[in-house]
């Protein structure tokens, strides 16, 4: 199908709802939910060679927040960051001597507030998720390369720099959403795990990504239409950087996104001279149609319900617990 506005079709039913509108004042500045003097403190102890490694979490996920901080400390990254989302997390990850940035938030009290979004999330955790690119831009802003992955992304290997190599942005592949975009590239890029280097073209494509989501609240969206409207076009030749923009419908997106897993898609903004990747599903895994093999993993974030336990279940099912 053929959109005529694919902003349009992509955000409709995920504009953000007025009782919660006031959330997007994050994305003009972090400077009322956090302390960027401490802030700074802590990331000034970090190496610009390594990149950041970026996560959130609230106090519903510290049981995976524990299960992902493990298994960061088996690779050896050494420079990350966790952001607290309440209190309680905030003197959970300070037991630990987990280095983390505490947000002050409003009480947002998800008994109360029945708002769940079609994606499943609640008030609160759209409160979390909407501090993601502001939060990555920030960092960027200062010199630093990160990568930011949801706490439900397990870090099996430390990335490799060649798995961004040339490239000013890249991010997980993933097939389902937004479905508008997906059917058309053959996948969609995933919300939450992707890479930013430091440096001005990225800086820019960030903004453009934060001015979507003054419109809706679910990034992912806003990652994609980004992407979309940036004019991207992908060489899926196998490197032979026969470049293509995408206006037909791909019949089977399923099939294809699985026959192309091991393959690294990348990507050119000719406006802005932008290189994007588009990682491999194989390496960086989402989605259960493409085959498994856990030794050769870089990131694991298999699709999961969107409470702990499920989370938790899922993740014991592979052998993670």
């Amino acid at each position: 199908m053929k959109y005529d506005d694919m902003r349009l079709a992509c955000i409709r039913g995920y504009e953000w709802p007025a009782e919660l509108i006031s959330l997007t004042e994050v994305l003009d500045t972090l400077a009322g939910v956090l302390d960027i003097n401490t802030l700074r403190k802590l990331i000034d102890t970090y190496s610009k060679s390594e990149d950041i490694v970026v996560t959130l979490v609230t106090k519903e996920y510290l049981g995976v927040a524990k299960l992902w901080l493990s298994m960061l400390s088996l690779v050896e990254v050494k420079q990350y960051i966790v952001i607290a989302g309440d209190v309680e997390t905030g003197l959970f990850l300070d037991s630990m001597n987990v280095p983390n940035c505490k947000v002050i938030l409003k009480n947002h009290d998800d008994k109360k507030n029945k708002f769940t979004s079609p994606t499943g999330f609640t008030e609160k955790g759209l409160a979390i998720s909407v501090l993601k690119f502001p939060f990555v831009k920030l960092l960027v802003e200062l010199g630093y390369n990160v990568l930011l992955i949801d706490i439900d992304a397990l870090l099996l290997m430390k990335p490799s720099a060649e798995y961004f190599e040339n490239a000013d942005v890249a991010f997980q592949r993933i097939v389902y959403f937004p479905p508008q975009i997906a059917e058309i590239w053959g996948f969609a890029a995933c919300g939450g795990c992707f890479w930013f280097r430091a440096n001005k073209k990225a800086i820019g494509f960030i903004n453009k990504v934060i001015d979507i989501q003054r419109i809706t609240y679910d990034d992912q969206i806003a990652l994609n239409v980004a992407l979309w409207e940036s004019n991207i076009q992908w060489d899926i030749s196998g490197g032979n950087e026969q470049y293509i923009s995408f206006n037909n419908e791909i019949e089977d997106t399923k099939s294809y996104f699985k026959d192309q897993s091991a393959k690294t898609f990348d990507g050119i903004i000719e406006a802005q001279g932008m290189n994007i990747r588009a990682l491999s599903p194989a390496l960086f895994w989402r989605n259960d149609i493409v085959p498994l093999d856990l030794s050769k993993v870089v990131i694991f974030h298999p699709n999961s319900p969107k409470t702990e336990a499920g989370k938790l279940e899922v993740f014991k099912k592979y052998g993670f617990s």
